[in-house]
């Protein structure tokens, strides 16, 4: 009797910790393909680590524009999170409770509502894929937005030029998340463009509430 040969699927192989910020750097260059490999490399604490250094770095670049702020007079540019107030004095509170404790469980539980979202539209990924690719994707987009910030600073730099520079960085992201969903649940661009839309809509509607 002829054996039929299986095929089977590729063996989980979780990231070290050092090479997820590295990953970031990648972001540029984060296609399809990209996120194809990496379905090998889902790995839940990696995801969970991912989340926690993001938060650990993202209050500390605000914090530093914020005082460059202060000492250009430039207050109107001022960043302001609900979850982390650098003018508050209590910069270890907010770091490391409101940042490292919190902030990550507001990220896992916005993953499983677009997650019901995706079922919805026919996705067929995992949870634990789709969190992995989701903290590989807004760790930079974050960190990145709010670098974008810092040329608002340099004398004669037009706010027009940073207004195009921001859109032009949103489009992109915009782009690079979707191939994540696309990838993640195996679906057309087109749902998985309706998805992230369909989730940004609603967080402006609850915005509004």
């Amino acid at each position: 009797m002829e054996k039929v040969e299986q095929i089977s699927e590729p063996e989980c192989t979780p990231r070290r910790f050092w090479e997820i910020p590295l990953l970031w750097l990648k972001f540029w260059i984060m296609d399809e393909k990209f996120f194809q490999n990496e379905k090998s490399h889902v790995d839940i604490l990696n995801t969970i680590f991912g989340f926690v250094l993001f938060v650990a770095i993202l209050p500390l670049v605000q914090l530093l524009f914020n005082f460059l702020c202060h000492h250009n007079n430039s207050t109107q540019f001022i960043i302001n999170k609900p979850w982390f107030d650098p003018n508050s004095g209590n910069l270890i509170p907010d770091v490391y409770f409101k940042g490292l404790f919190l902030f990550p469980i507001f990220l896992y539980f916005g993953n499983f509502l677009i997650f019901i979202l995706a079922r919805l539209f026919g996705g067929k990924g995992n949870f634990s894929t789709q969190a992995y690719f989701f903290s590989l994707v807004n760790s930079p987009i974050q960190i990145i937005t709010t670098l974008i910030y810092f040329p608002v600073l340099v004398p004669f730099f037009s706010t027009f030029l940073y207004s195009i520079f921001r859109i032009s960085f949103q489009i992109f992201s915009f782009l690079i998340t979707i191939r994540s969903f696309k990838v993640a649940h195996n679906i057309s661009f087109l749902r998985a463009f309706l998805i992230v839309s369909g989730f940004l809509i609603s967080l402006q509607i609850l915005k509004y509430l």
